[in-house]
């Protein structure tokens, strides 16, 4: 989460208008008196949406293409400084014997930024959804036929 107290409340109301599921999930939790937590550092997450709105609002194809290469240059730096700060996040809001839910993509990488102290239980094997994306990524659209041509 970007935010917490009612900006953050206010995210979390537009996800579940959206049919988030993730979202109702936070929406009952926090209905049984979870506090919601700013996990995000703002800026970062800003910059990486500029990159992608750059790309998604690209006038043409060369324009799109050097947009991506620029994401692609910069998105394992931005990842890796997100996680830092998601990562001292939990560090510095935990507390001694506090339960915490994390809500993260695949690819970011906090387990191995947080202290050993903290125990952690994965709801997904993180590797298999990892290659179940690398799966669908690389999967050849409906219709499309393989080499070969069957």
């Amino acid at each position: 989460m970007v935010a917490n107290g009612a900006d953050g409340l206010r995210i979390i109301k537009e996800g579940i208008s959206q049919g988030s599921k993730n979202f109702e999930i936070i929406g009952k939790l926090l209905g049984r008196g979870v506090v919601l937590v700013k996990t995000e550092d703002p800026v970062l997450v800003k910059q990486e949406y500029a990159y992608i709105a750059k790309i998604a609002h690209s006038k043409s194809p060369k324009e799109k293409e050097v947009w991506a290469l620029r994401y692609k240059v910069a998105q394992g730096r931005l990842l890796r400084q997100r996680d830092d700060f998601i990562a001292k996040r939990i560090e510095v809001t935990l507390g001694e014997g506090d339960t915490g839910i994390l809500f993260i993509g695949a690819y970011h990488d906090i387990l191995s930024r947080l202290p050993e102290d903290i125990q952690v239980a994965q709801v997904r094997n993180i590797t298999k959804v990892r290659e179940y994306q690398k799966d669908i990524a690389s999967a050849k659209p409906r219709g499309e036929k393989s080499e070969g041509g069957h």
